[in-house]
């Protein structure tokens, strides 16, 4: 539900008529839903995950074109449409290497999507120290300034932004709020009484959703 409303967002934004001529490569996959969601559009779609029981996971249940390894594994030959990374760059290891594989495998006007947590947005500035997004796997951090300073080196513009809501069901949601408030004690219970552990809901803190061009060199 998450990617399926964000990828329409994003067609909406690129005002994109028709799909399956297009190649789009997802790196970070995951399980593949991403994947499943752009396929389900008619894009050619392509990932790779690192992880072999998820990789395995998403053959099986999403049936989508995904392989194990991460960019280092990608042909450099190939040049795609769209290269989209969810959650992944603030992992990274080397973020020059990896920008720098992302302009040789895209074409001149590719589309980039990024997709990152805002240290400058608004929850991370009233949850403060609290912030979720603040964990010792995530190396980077960045702001609308930084990463649109960061990708012009590698003749990518940014051309939109949005905040990205992601759904998950409530009883999970509060079992992890919990422990950044108590709030959500409370609330787990009622919700627990009231059986709508289950109802999705969307919520933003602090990710979002940039969309660069790759300009002509």
């Amino acid at each position: 539900k998450t990617f399926k409303k964000s990828i329409k967002k994003i067609i909406k934004i690129l005002n994109i008529k028709s799909f399956n001529s297009y190649s789009f490569l997802d790196i970070g996959s995951a399980s593949g839903a991403f994947l499943k969601s752009i396929k389900d559009y008619g894009f050619k779609e392509k990932g790779y995950e690192p992880s072999k029981w998820m990789v395995e996971y998403g053959k099986k249940n999403y049936n989508v074109n995904l392989n194990q390894g991460s960019i280092k594994e990608v042909d450099e030959t190939i040049k795609y449409d769209f290269i989209s990374f969810w959650d992944v760059l603030e992992h990274v290891t080397d973020l020059d290497e990896t920008l720098n594989k992302v302009k040789k495998i895209s074409k001149n006007n590719s589309i980039l999507i990024l997709n990152v947590p805002n240290i400058d947005s608004i929850a991370s500035k009233i949850m403060g120290l609290k912030w979720p997004f603040y964990l010792n796997v995530h190396l980077y951090y960045f702001n609308h300034s930084s990463i649109k300073k960061i990708l012009k080196k590698y003749n990518f513009e940014l051309i939109n932004s949005f905040p990205h809501f992601q759904y998950l069901e409530l009883g999970y949601l509060c079992f992890r709020a919990k422990k950044y408030l108590k709030l959500f004690f409370i609330l787990e219970r009622i919700v627990s009484i009231l059986k709508i552990s289950k109802l999705s809901i969307p919520y933003n803190l602090g990710q979002t959703t940039f969309i660069f061009k790759k300009i002509n060199e």
